[in-house]
């Protein structure tokens, strides 16, 4: 038996990995996250049986061991076992925490890389991550609490020219206490990416729901959505 933990994906069916479409034909069981998109849950067949595990806004706290323990308890029961993650399963999915749990308990795990919204958003917005002499390399961090923002090391991320990827980035309003020039071009997303805007660290721009991208690579000129001209 075999626990397949698979990338959704930024949300759209047309981004899923040809090898994350195949599991899902044959999957006995998903198990999956609030963030992945409906189009890519349309593609499950009748009959498979869903595990709806999402984290949503308001309810109480669900551990992540009380989750591990549910992949073990569907792992002994199935054969085809894909535990399914919005974007990629080791990029702030805690892919890596469920994967320990089931080899320390004996099951055979298989990952399945899926696009993570940090590099998504920006492509679809137009906005280069790395480009030749303006940003020679990108970070991406997550700032989903105060703990988070703390852990960071802004001052050190200010230092190097790069562009900034925040993912889950509700607690980022502080961050240019830590470094982080307030006239820095920001680009803010909210939910699956299709709303973007553009702001300046000082004027708000820090605020706005994640993926937010700051850097180099982030100007508004760098811009094809025609929503975005202008701002």
């Amino acid at each position: 038996m075999t626990v397949y933990l698979v990338g959704a994906g930024p949300g759209d069916p047309d981004l899923l990995t040809m090898r994350a479409a195949r599991l899902l034909e044959r999957a006995d069981v998903v198990i999956h996250d609030r963030l992945v998109g409906s189009g890519v849950l349309d593609l499950i067949p009748p009959g498979t049986l869903l595990v709806d595990v999402g984290k949503r806004p308001g309810d109480p706290r669900r551990a992540q061991a009380d989750l591990n323990a549910l992949l073990l308890h569907y792992a002994a029961l199935y054969e085809v076992v894909v535990r399914l993650k919005g974007g990629d399963p080791y990029v702030f999915g805690r892919g890596g925490e469920e994967a320990l749990a089931l080899l320390n308990a004996g099951h055979h795990v298989e990952v399945v890389p899926g696009l993570s919204s940090a590099l998504a958003a920006p492509a679809a917005a137009g906005i280069p991550l790395t480009h030749r002499g303006r940003s020679h390399g990108f970070t991406v961090v997550t700032a989903a609490s105060a703990h988070d923002v703390a852990s960071v090391d802004w001052f050190g991320i200010a230092r190097l020219d790069h562009t900034l990827v925040v993912l889950m980035g509700g607690a980022l309003g502080a961050s240019h206490r830590h470094g982080i020039d307030r006239k820095r071009p920001v680009a803010g997303g909210a939910g699956r990416g299709d709303r973007l805007s553009h702001n300046r660290m000082s004027t708000g721009g820090a605020h706005h729901p994640c993926p937010a991208r700051t850097g180099p690579g982030s100007g508004p000129g760098n811009h094809r959505d025609r929503r975005c001209r202008g701002l």
